[in-house]
């Protein structure tokens, strides 16, 4: 079992670190939602933030990988355990302004509210294990600091208005994978953006409320449905008598729309 490092800097500026230590680093198993966000990202170092790290398993995941990661939470007890967890895994780490033996750190921590106080150049972000609404609030946030950038999502629920704010906030979705796990089905979206929809300027937050869904294709994932994901009929599957129920008060000014997704749930679920 790895040594464990000194005690963690105090927070300065929203920052903790811990001061540096050399240990051979552990690799922690990932959750299938996890493996498949880390694959997304890739091999290839990138500056990467992990937005609600929470556990921390993916954070130090990437950074043993090779990446540079800032694992971000607006809760100090949930950046605490990431720390922790860090240390366990061996990840060596920098105290703030350097020291004897100092060197670039694979992981680093900030104390703050999505990428609204993070001033650091990134290639990548990931927003996982928060809802919709959270994601959508913080990509909204986010657009006039980090236009371009390129965003993993996995919502851990009604993904199919994410995918309707995604549009709403003028984000483009590239790449959609679908996971199972513990009898759910998650989806992990590759969003790029932060710019304006065509012919106008970004929508306001009460354009982009999160109570409807524009498009039957959301409910499944257009980019799940164009690779005909093999996942997607047992979603399909799972979403109608779920839908079926809550018909009355989702599509109450829209009954055209209920019936366009039935018929395309009946069409996948036959896949």
């Amino acid at each position: 079992m790895p040594a464990v490092c000194s005690p963690p800097c105090k927070p300065a500026n929203g920052q903790l670190s811990t001061v540096n230590c050399q240990l051979p680093v552990v690799r922690h198993a990932l959750s299938a939602r996890l493996s498949v966000i880390a694959k997304m990202i890739g091999d290839t170092p990138l500056r990467v933030a992990d937005i609600g790290c929470d556990h921390g398993l993916l954070a130090c995941h990437l950074a043993a990988a090779g990446h540079t990661v800032t694992a971000v939470d607006i809760s100090a007890a949930s950046l605490e355990k990431c720390r922790i967890l860090a240390e366990k895994t061996g990840l060596a780490f920098v105290p703030p302004g350097g020291g004897p033996g100092a060197r670039r750190a694979p992981l680093s921590f900030h104390l703050g509210n999505g990428l609204k106080t993070l001033d650091t150049p990134l290639d990548c972000a990931v927003i996982a294990g928060l809802g919709a609404g959270t994601i959508a609030g913080i990509l909204r946030s986010a657009r006039p600091h980090y236009a371009g950038l390129r965003f993993i999502l996995c919502p851990a629920s009604r993904p199919e208005q994410l995918r309707t704010r995604l549009r709403c906030l003028g984000f483009g979705i590239t790449n959609e994978e679908l996971v199972l796990e513990d009898r759910r089905y998650y989806p992990v979206i590759e969003a790029v953006g932060c710019q304006p929809p065509t012919g106008g300027q970004p929508a306001s937050t009460a354009d982009c409320q999160l109570t409807t869904v524009s498009s039957p294709a959301d409910w499944l994932g257009p980019c799940l449905f164009a690779t005909r994901h093999p996942l997607l009929p047992g979603l399909a599957r799972t979403l109608k008598p779920k839908i079926e129920k809550s018909a009355p008060s989702l599509f109450a000014e829209n009954p055209t729309a209920l019936c366009e997704l039935l018929k395309l749930l009946d069409e996948v679920s036959a896949w």
